[in-house]
């Protein structure tokens, strides 16, 4: 077996070292979370279906951001820049037998998209007007086992 000189070494380890995520933001690296494909799905699914036109739980409706914007009767849910601060984020920390967990039905968030939605919190919580940023209430059929 032929030995490799050190100096490729070195240059294949920092060559393999910058093509890997910095691990900053939940793993998907430097990339911005697009709310379409990111967040649409998690509200669609989890949250639109209790707070919506015709289901207004909490006087709280998401199905775009204008009125998502306006909260619940409690106040705003989304703090822009700051996920720590709202309440959209922070209801989905509470263990499932506290009374404010959301969502209140059905399986509770993964970590994963708990990450996605803390993300695009803390990046500004951009939010498409139009048919991009309207949600319909989707409910979920149970997986059968």
């Amino acid at each position: 077996m032929k030995a490799v000189p050190l100096s490729a070494l070195s240059a294949i380890v920092l060559s393999v070292a910058a093509c890997q995520p910095s691990g900053e933001s939940g793993g998907k690296g430097d990339s911005k979370v697009d709310f379409v494909n990111d967040v649409k799905p998690i509200l669609q699914t989890q949250c639109v279906r209790c707070h919506n036109d015709q289901s207004l739980m909490g006087g709280l409706n998401l199905m775009n951001r204008e009125l998502a914007m306006r909260g619940s009767k409690r106040g705003p849910v989304v703090i822009p820049g700051d996920a720590e601060k709202s309440p959209l984020y922070r209801v989905t920390l509470l263990p499932a037998e506290q009374d404010h967990a959301m969502p209140a039905t059905g399986a509770k968030l993964t970590d994963g998209e708990k990450a996605i939605l803390r993300q695009w919190i803390d990046e500004g919580a951009e939010w498409p007007e139009g048919p991009e940023g309207t949600l319909e209430p989707v409910s979920i059929e149970p997986t059968k086992v």
